[in-house]
Parts: structure tokens; sequence; C-alpha cells
């Protein structure tokens, strides 16, 4: 929940997609490491949601992701180093 607070400060430089990244890769930080992650996410259902309701293609979810890491990584709401 603290990610989720921390990036909600962030509101108007980060998009819906951004923000519900970094409280599901907060959540996952405290169990996985950042390859587990990234391996899990055909099955991580918090992921494949906020894909869904933001309507991001299955083609172009890893540029995506990529993008939405370094906006996160920019604002340090990425854990993993």
């Amino acid at each position: 929940m603290e990610a989720m607070n921390r990036a909600a400060e962030f509101d108007g430089y980060i998009d819906n997609f951004e923000y519900r990244l970094a409280g599901n890769a907060a959540w996952a930080a405290d169990g996985f490491s950042e390859e587990e992650w990234f391996d899990n996410l055909p099955s991580n259902k918090g992921i494949q949601f906020n894909l869904q309701d933001n309507q991001i293609l299955p083609s172009e979810t890893y540029s995506r992701l990529a993008k939405s890491i370094s906006v996160l990584k920019s604002f340090d709401l990425w854990p993993w180093p």
C-alpha cells in the first residue's frame, strides 16, 4: 500500500497503468526477484488485468512495460535496482 500512496503523489506524471504497475511490483518485490517477476507476467492476474483495462495489446506489452518501468525508475517507484 505504501507504494500506491507514493505513486499517487505523482498523479499527472504517471498514468493509470504505471500507477498499478508500481503497486504490483512493490508487492512482488517482497518475495520475488525482478527476473522472477518478469518470468511470471503471463500468470500475474494483476498485471494481466492492468494490461486489458488499459487496452494494451499483447504485441505492445513488453515495449509498454519498458517505457513504464523507465518512468517509474525516474521517480524512484521501481522496487528493484
